[in-house]
């Protein structure tokens, strides 16, 4: 019995090992089965190529063909081809065996995957089976619809709000950075505000120091213009001193030219006159005066030229410090005598003719005058020289613009 007329099954498939392990099974007890490549079907030469090329399976070795099992040449002592093949498959029976025997145990094996496999099969159909009832009854179904319509309202809600949310969030971020704007132009409107102040305070400040200073400037000019004033007022009192002292002086000559001739004949010039002279030097001065040798004169005339010179002396004394309060003051005497007419300075009084001197030359001194710093206190009232050749209408001319401006600026002081 052969079996070249099987159908072809896949060498991958577990249906496979069944039949190799029946075929092989069939070839052990026909030894008159072909063993040769010939005789081999398409299967038989597929299988054994893979055995060959991956490995034969554990425990099987593959019979070697000799070169009696293709045909010995005649004439070399061998038995018949027949012969040779069954003592081959004799030899092979006990592998063929072991292998058929860990065929039928991986076979074994496979069968008890399979089984598990299938029970597993039906556990798991009837899970489908389970859920398969579960989706279909309605009654099961509804709560689950109502949960889901549930979390499909919540969802909507939850959408509503997260939509209001990012509205609110849109509108206090827009406040938000509306009042950082607000802010910070409020800090530097005020950093502004702060900063004109300063300034204001800075500027009142220097205003209130120049402000003062300027009242200050103003009071001691307005105390110098008081006392300019004042010494205005008692400049009189210097022009009666001093008049007081010409004429005591020229009063004193007088009386000294009438004693030469007397004197010439006494002892030599008498010292210096002690009494109120040197009570006067002494209270003014402080200085005391030395003492007079004893001289021989006259009783009346020598003790009254005395006194007027002491009196003189003592005049001189009250006018050098009056001249020195007034100087103190920054009241000046305008020079006058020799110098060139100055309408801003000299008021023009009279005119004199005069060829020694320059025309214009102030020539004598009628009333002096005086001027604190660059103010004109009173105008020194003066006499000019004027030329031989010069007429009336010249010196009229000189005197017009002299008393006029001399009689503006003194309305102006």
């Amino acid at each position: 019995m052969t079996w070249r007329c099987i159908p072809r099954i896949s060498s991958h498939s577990p249906w496979n090992w069944a039949w190799l392990n029946f075929r092989y099974a069939r070839i052990s007890m026909n030894p008159n089965f072909p063993s040769n490549d010939l005789e081999m079907t398409d299967f038989e030469r597929s299988k054994r190529a893979d055995n060959e090329g991956e490995g034969a399976v554990e425990g099987y070795d593959p019979p070697q063909e000799d070169s009696h099992q293709r045909g010995s040449q005649p004439g070399e002592g061998t038995s018949s081809p027949r012969g040779g093949a069954d003592q081959a498959h004799v030899a092979e029976q006990p592998q063929i065996h072991a292998y058929l025997l860990r065929l039928a145990a991986q076979s074994d094996r496979m069968q008890a995957q399979l089984d598990r496999l299938l029970a597993e099969t039906e556990l798991r159909g009837d899970q489908v089976a389970t859920i398969a009832r579960h989706l279909t009854d309605p009654a099961a179904a509804q709560p689950v619809h109502e949960r889901l319509a549930d979390l499909l309202a919540r969802l909507e809600a939850s959408q509503a709000q997260l939509e209001e949310l990012a509205t609110t969030v849109t509108r206090l971020s827009r406040t938000q950075f509306r009042s950082n704007a607000l802010a910070e132009t409020k800090e530097q409107q005020i950093a502004t505000a702060l900063a004109t102040l300063q300034e204001i305070a800075i500027r009142r400040e220097q205003a209130q120091e120049a402000r003062t200073s300027h009242e200050q400037q103003r009071l001691a000019d307005l105390r110098a213009e008081a006392r300019g004033e004042l010494a205005v007022e008692l400049l009189p009192v210097l022009d009666g001193l001093e008049l007081a002292l010409e004429n005591g002086q020229a009063l004193l000559e007088q009386r000294r030219e009438r004693a030469a001739p007397a004197a010439s004949a006494q002892a030599p010039e008498r010292a210096e006159p002690h009494g109120l002279w040197r009570k006067l030097r002494s209270a003014f001065v402080g200085e005391p005066a030395p003492a007079a040798p004893p001289a021989v004169s006259e009783p009346g005339t020598d003790e009254m030229d005395d006194s007027l010179a002491a009196w003189l002396r003592g005049l001189e004394l009250v006018r050098e410090r009056f001249l020195s309060r007034l100087a103190a003051e920054g009241i000046q005497l305008i020079p006058a005598l020799g110098q060139p007419f100055d309408p801003r300075q000299h008021l023009a009084v009279e005119t004199a003719l005069r060829d020694d001197v320059r025309p214009g030359t102030i020539v004598a001194v009628l009333r002096k005058g005086y001027r604190q710093q660059d103010r004109v206190l009173r105008y020194a009232e003066v006499v000019v020289s004027r030329a031989p050749g010069e007429g009336t209408e010249g010196t009229s001319a000189i005197r017009g613009s002299a008393n006029g401006e001399g009689v503006d600026r003194e309305h102006d002081c």
